[in-house]
């Protein structure tokens, strides 16, 4: 009951601003455009009545862990303020670089750090698995692989995909050192141990995560459906469920997730996207790539 009685405990926190807020746990999120001075005096004053209902409450937020974290080049970076666990006006900290969910990101839209992360931590738990199991197996390190080591380089990759070649192959230098290690894989190629080891690159591995993620999403009655736009030309090539293609004007937006899936969904066969079931359409997905050269 806990969970539930702490929503309802704060659930009028987002009756009290004008901008966007988002709710996780002990941690709140307030985000707005802040390109003219009313829309900036409009986000201090939602901290003020932030910092109001949390006196209010008794859940004063710790000013001292508060972030801001500015975006776009011509944002003027106005420092922001809120008061304090003993009622003092205190300034919020500014930051260059945040996690966010887990998902760390830095104030160009760039997830280069959440890479080297990630690329980190998955290094760190191969070496505790060479030190700690002396069998080299394929059947045993493939599964301890894809227990421990791929989670972390897959972490909300559908948001943090890297952009940059540099990034990526870190994460697929993780793949290769842990394919390098089981028997019979030392002298063999990248390519040869992924056939042997019957493991597909990262690179599919993201790909076929985001066309997952945009199945889910075109399913499912979430508010998040709405990030696409149906193509409605005359066009009858390809399957009935095709997406519109957004122009970028970035290579940057390019990137992004409901930009760089479009082209991967509609390549996809009608058999496939007009599957109902996730587990179903993962099945689809995966026999589509086992068809081809």
């Amino acid at each position: 009951m806990g969970p539930t009685l702490f929503n309802i405990y704060i659930n009028d926190a987002p009756t009290t601003v004008k901008n966007k807020i988002s709710l996780y746990a002990d941690d709140s999120k307030l985000i707005g455009t802040v390109d003219t001075p009313d829309k900036r005096a409009s986000m201090q004053n939602d901290l003020w009545a932030l910092s109001h209902w949390a006196t209010l409450w008794r859940l004063e937020f710790n000013v001292n862990k508060c972030r801001t974290i500015h975006f776009g080049k011509k944002n003027e970076k106005c420092p922001y303020h809120m008061l304090g666990m003993d009622g003092s006006r205190q300034t919020i900290m500014s930051s260059e670089v945040e996690r966010d969910l887990g998902v760390i990101v830095d104030n160009e839209l760039k997830f280069t750090i959440h890479t080297q992360t990630a690329v980190a931590k998955a290094l760190q738990t191969l070496g505790i698995i060479k030190r700690t199991i002396t069998s080299r197996s394929p059947m045993v390190m493939t599964k301890l692989y894809k227990a421990l080591v791929r989670p972390n380089l897959e972490f909300g990759m559908c948001v943090a995909s890297p952009l940059n070649k540099g990034d990526q192959q870190k994460l697929e230098t993780v793949q290769r050192r842990a394919t390098k290690a089981i028997e019979g894989c030392k002298y063999l190629n990248y390519s040869s141990r992924l056939k042997r080891l019957k493991l597909p690159s990262l690179v599919y591995r993201r790909k076929r995560g985001d066309i997952i993620m945009t199945h889910k999403l075109l399913n499912y009655n979430s508010p998040l459906n709405k990030l696409f736009q149906l193509d409605q030309s005359a066009r009858t090539r390809g399957h009935s469920r095709k997406l519109y293609q957004k122009r970028a004007a970035t290579r940057l937006r390019n990137n992004f997730f409901t930009y760089r899936i479009v082209s991967l969904w509609n390549s996809l066969t009608e058999k496939a996207v007009t599957t109902h079931s996730t587990a179903a359409f993962k099945r689809a997905v995966d026999g589509e790539r086992s068809s081809k050269p």
